[in-house]
């Protein structure tokens, strides 16, 4: 049990964009052989591209910065990467910029959580396929 955070990108497909799409028909595909279905229309493609576990600071920034419902623009999520290179160069900032709640300490595993995070926004941000995307956090304890 504990804390299980997700973080999401959607794709919303419209009848005039399917044919600028290379992975469209891959995904099609995958859902045909799935499923079964043979002739359907996909208007919205959902994957999840990170999971973290109990990193309660990365949450508690997630919390405070997603009002709509969780979702989130590139531009949120250069600004939790930002604050995560700033803690890493400095790790004094963290109390202020990535707080922990109380009674959790700033340990190897906080800072475990700010690397893993470093890198997973890192590689989402330049990840081609996901231009264009909306990207969505949740949790659930």
């Amino acid at each position: 049990m504990g804390l299980d955070m997700y973080l999401h990108a959607e794709k919303d497909y419209y009848d005039y964009l399917t044919e600028q799409d290379p992975m469209l028909d891959l995904q099609k595909q995958m859902i045909n052989k799935a499923t079964g279905l043979k002739d359907h229309k996909l208007c919205n493609v959902r994957y999840q591209i990170w999971h973290w576990r109990k990193a309660y600071s990365i949450h508690n920034w997630f919390s405070r910065s997603t009002e709509r419902d969780g979702w989130l623009s590139r531009g949120d999520l250069e600004i939790l990467l930002d604050l995560c290179n700033q803690v890493k160069a400095d790790k004094k900032l963290a109390d202020e910029l990535l707080p922990v709640e109380d009674g959790l300490e700033y340990d190897d595993d906080y800072f475990n959580d700010i690397q893993e995070t470093i890198e997973a926004i890192d590689s989402i941000l330049k990840d081609p396929t996901l231009s264009g995307c909306t990207f969505n956090y949740s949790a659930s304890w």
